[in-house]
């Protein structure tokens, strides 16, 4: 049995955790006229509301402590930061697709124009050099 006292007395809360009962009263009062007095229960009664305040307190802090939760709010932090980063490198990249799309639709519209002209620049050359046009259309026939 003094074993299990020990080991009691080893795992026991703090001492100003564990406060003895009170003794019984001394001067032989009734308890239950003590009960019965309007101010013991006033105090009783806001004791008892300071007690369920505390242990929401002690529950909510509980909560917040809880592993789980914590990584739960780093996750959530870590994605706050990141993604407005990510919404930033989206927005230059759609701004450099949208300038680059921009200038190969302005260079195919520069080859447009220098393949017409460059063609308009053959048909000319040909209207004006009839014969050597011809002659090279029928060596390019022979040869093929």
């Amino acid at each position: 049995m003094t074993e299990q006292r020990q080991e009691w007395e080893e795992n026991a809360p703090p001492t100003w955790l564990a406060q003895p009962p009170l003794p019984p009263s001394q001067d032989g009062a009734d308890t239950d006229t003590a009960a019965a007095d309007p101010q013991v229960e006033e105090i009783a009664a806001e004791i008892e509301t300071t007690r369920a305040h505390m242990s929401r307190t002690v529950d909510a802090i509980g909560e917040r402590l809880d592993p789980a939760h914590l990584v739960q709010e780093a996750k959530g932090a870590v994605r706050e930061a990141t993604g407005g980063k990510v919404e930033q490198k989206m927005q230059q990249v759609t701004e450099g697709v949208g300038s680059a799309a921009s200038n190969a639709g302005q260079f195919v519209n520069e080859a447009g124009s220098t393949a017409q002209e460059a063609g308009a620049g053959v048909v000319d050359m040909i209207r004006q050099n009839p014969i050597p046009a011809a002659l090279i259309g029928i060596g390019m026939g022979i040869s093929g």
